[in-house]
């Protein structure tokens, strides 16, 4: 049976996003959600409910989600949610000292009537003058001013120009072909004075030195993206992780393309950044495909997941505000949701009364495994070590750093954990407890953490337990730190026989 799929968000996108999951035979529910529980009225379009969010509740494999119009209140459930909103446009004017009107216009209006550039006129088109670019609006920009080229005289003002969207380089190529005179401002820029008569831009040329003066007859204003009025509402329901700007989805590269820090929650397009249309096809197209996993895996047998126990939790509330997914629920106490849970462990690590187990990687088989390897090696002369490393980078590491022969410390047993969130002080001490001669700590590069803060955690358990060593008299080098990549066998491999030799040199101490 397929689930209900929710897509959340208003216009173009949400609309693609909708379509292909019914081209696929899932059931859609079109919610456009409204900032104000007022404004919520009749549908703006056959399908399509729009409402007010009041709240979303996570539930074991389903969300129920709370929606308030203008005097009236409804209940819907979905198995998944999709957020689809649209970005909201605005004028960089402000920042160039102009006023919108007259001679200065706005990209937005200018690519919906192309009429507002006269033919035979001096038009300037500024980009990045007043901010860094967006592809997005460096493509509409570029492809402005070489359409009307043929028609007058086209100036483009240019400052941070990012031309890494497929085929923007082309693009400023086929504007300097048309006749777009470009002219770049790294170290200065323009005086810009809006008169009766038209928009003077005053400047010296960067590469010859010269003063230059332009009377434009028009001048089109490029712009920027911010997030849609809702998005912040639904983030906040949803406890999503959103970049500087407020878009939803982080700069993290586990998230890409359409996947968020909670699970069952996708975002497709410009609820997730200024995209090109091409780009909000391809999301939609992979919520679709994300979607189908889901259907596949709903049958499927639930992976192992924290668990908290109820005897032992004094309702800190520690594991809700450190969860980076979302999958603590609170109700009398605190409940993991299975099908949220991404088994990081974060919140075992933290859990300061010890309530919370996550049954493969529990203190007690962690700490065992190390006992049985000390005393299988006991007869080795090597430094016995232990390193605890991330599945997701060291895991892999050690894996091909073993199909590629290379050499690695004699006596070291290595702990995999889900990640280095999980690697908690008991683990630490627990290897010095058993004998332990050096603790070594492998995670994720910042910003390559799955869970976003794993490695975080571990760096600061890590930097916290070298200090306790000094106070107690133990060498604090005997516990290390270090990040790594996935792709990185070769320094895995170096990282832990430096290790035994700093051990080593420590022994001889």
């Amino acid at each position: 049976m397929n689930p209900t799929i929710c897509v959340l968000g208003t216009g173009w996108a949400a609309e693609q996003t909708a379509a292909r999951l019914k081209a696929e035979t899932i059931d859609v529910l079109r919610i456009a959600p409204t900032a104000d529980p007022s404004a919520a009225t009749a549908d703006a379009e056959p399908g399509v409910i729009p409402a007010y969010l009041a709240a979303i509740q996570a539930d074991p494999g389903r969300f129920t989600i709370h929606c308030r119009s203008a005097g009236s209140s409804a209940v819907y459930e979905a198995q998944a949610i999709v957020i689809a909103e649209q970005a909201q446009r605005v004028s960089r004017c402000a920042g160039y000292g102009l006023s919108g009107g007259g001679h200065v216009l706005a990209l937005a209006d200018v690519i919906r009537e192309s009429r507002l550039l006269p033919d035979d006129k001096t038009v300037v088109f500024l980009l990045g003058l007043a901010g860094e670019s967006q592809p997005v609006v460096t493509r509409e920009v570029l492809d402005l001013a070489c359409r009307y080229a043929g028609r007058g005289r086209a100036y483009l003002l240019i400052g941070n120009l990012k031309v890494a969207g497929q085929g923007l380089e082309a693009l400023v190529q086929d504007c300097r072909t048309a006749g777009v005179v470009p002219i770049k401002f790294t170290q200065t820029h323009p005086v810009i004075r809006q008169t009766d008569t038209g928009v003077v831009f005053e400047f010296t040329d960067e590469q010859i030195g010269e003063p230059f003066t332009i009377l434009a007859d028009r001048v089109v204003v490029d712009e920027s993206f911010k997030p849609a009025a809702a998005l912040q509402g639904i983030a906040g329901l949803l406890r999503l992780e959103t970049d500087a700007e407020g878009f939803v989805q982080a700069d993290n590269v586990h998230r890409l393309p359409v996947l968020t820090n909670r699970s069952r929650v996708f975002v497709a397009g410009p609820g997730r950044g200024a995209l090109a249309t091409e780009q909000v096809l391809a999301d939609a197209a992979n919520v679709a495909l994300e979607v189908q996993q889901l259907i596949r895996e709903t049958s499927a047998a639930a992976a192992v997941s924290a668990a908290i126990q109820p005897g032992h939790c004094v309702r800190c509330l520690t594991c809700y505000r450190v969860c980076p997914y979302g999958a603590i629920r609170l109700k009398a106490r605190p409940e993991v949701l299975p099908e949220a849970c991404q088994r990081c462990g974060i919140c075992a690590a933290e859990c300061p009364s010890k309530a919370i187990t996550l049954a493969d990687v529990a203190d007690a088989v962690i700490l065992d495994r190390i006992e049985a390897f000390r005393r299988e090696t006991d007869s080795m002369q090597a430094p016995f070590i232990v390193v605890f490393g991330c599945e997701r980078s060291a895991g892999l590491c050690r894996d091909a750093a073993g199909e590629l022969g290379l050499p690695l410390p004699q006596r070291m047993c290595f702990i995999e954990v889900p990640c280095a969130g999980r690697i908690s002080l008991d683990f630490m001490l627990g290897a010095f407890n058993r004998n332990a001669q050096g603790v070594l700590i492998l995670s994720c590069h910042e910003g390559n953490c799955h869970s976003g803060q794993g490695n975080l955690h571990a760096k600061r358990r890590t930097a916290y337990l070298k200090e306790m060593l000094a106070t107690i008299g133990m060498k604090p080098d005997r516990l290390h730190a270090r990040t790594l990549a996935a792709n990185m066998p070769v320094e895995f491999a170096a990282v832990c026989r430096e290790f035994e030799a700093t051990i080593h040199s420590l022994m001889l101490s």
